[in-house]
């Protein structure tokens, strides 16, 4: 009997372990660029890139075959993708940062990856894909043969807002209409190549200072004709902006479907609206 039990806590336990390792490989897709203070060089920010769900990361090492662009914008343009390391999970190291504020930008080019049928659709209806959802729906519905590319900004807060409000040119792009993180409500516009793209559905993660990244969006909402979406009642912490949009590959041979997803991270202080209120 008890060597029954201990089979079948065995068992259990292994079904578990499968599912918390198998659930974020479902739905890990978020990637984002982050900037934090060095704490053991002040003046220093350290810049790394990760992918997960939410704000729940794991640190990526930068891979150069894969990076597009990776460049600061302040009032000048400066390529980052030379001075990163191959392999290295700080992708650049910025030395008292300009006070004007800068808008760090990566690109990447494509990878393919191929899902289970019911699990790529999963994936279409959790992140708003509607219309790709309807056309396998309506024809014959095989594994999602999808290839997709990365399009992330961070902004370092600063005093200019044309570095954080005029695009960088992503094929797809969250772009903040004000300073992000100036005040309790932002206005984004969505551009798809350029233009602004109607009912893309935005998500939004909050991390306040010492907690661990949440999964679940704490915010969600679709951009109107002009391709915006406004944000209310933003709190102190670390923001993460997310949106995706797919259209029929244009490379048959490596995929039927071509996604790009965007992200936007800034940082919001508690004291902010104080400070600024006492100069």
């Amino acid at each position: 009997m008890r060597t029954q039990t201990c089979s079948n806590l065995t068992f259990a336990l292994l079904v578990l372990l499968a599912a918390l390792v198998a659930a974020p490989c479902a739905r890990a897709h978020e990637f984002r660029l982050a900037a934090w203070s060095d704490s053991t060089q002040p003046g220093m920010v350290t810049v790394r890139a990760g992918v997960g769900e939410g704000l729940a990361t794991a640190w990526r090492p930068f891979d150069r075959s894969r990076a597009v662009r990776f460049i600061a914008r302040t009032s000048r343009t400066f390529d980052l993708t030379r001075l990163a390391t191959e392999g290295d999970t700080i992708w650049a190291r910025l030395s008292n940062p300009d006070p004007g504020g800068t808008m760090l930008v990566y690109e990447s080019d494509f990878a393919s990856i191929t899902l289970e049928a019911d699990r790529f659709d999963a994936y279409l209806a959790e992140d708003g894909l509607d219309d790709v959802l309807a056309t396998r729906r309506a024809g014959a519905r095989g594994p999602g043969r999808e290839r997709y590319r990365r399009c992330a900004k961070v902004w370092l807060a600063g005093s200019e807002p044309a570095r954080a409000t005029v695009p960088v040119g992503s094929a797809l792009e969250i772009v903040p209409l004000t300073l992000p993180g100036d005040a309790a409500s932002l206005t984004v516009r969505v551009l798809w190549q350029g233009r602004p793209l109607e009912r893309a559905l935005v998500h939004a993660w909050c991390r306040t200072s010492g907690t661990i990244g949440p999964i679940e969006p704490a915010w969600s909402a679709r951009t109107d004709a002009r391709g915006e979406v406004t944000l209310v009642g933003l709190g102190s912490g670390e923001w993460l902006l997310g949106t995706v949009h797919m259209v029929p590959s244009r490379d048959r041979d490596a995929a039927d479907w071509e996604s790009t997803w965007a992200s936007l991270v800034f940082f919001r202080s508690s004291g902010l609206e104080a400070a600024r209120a006492a100069r």
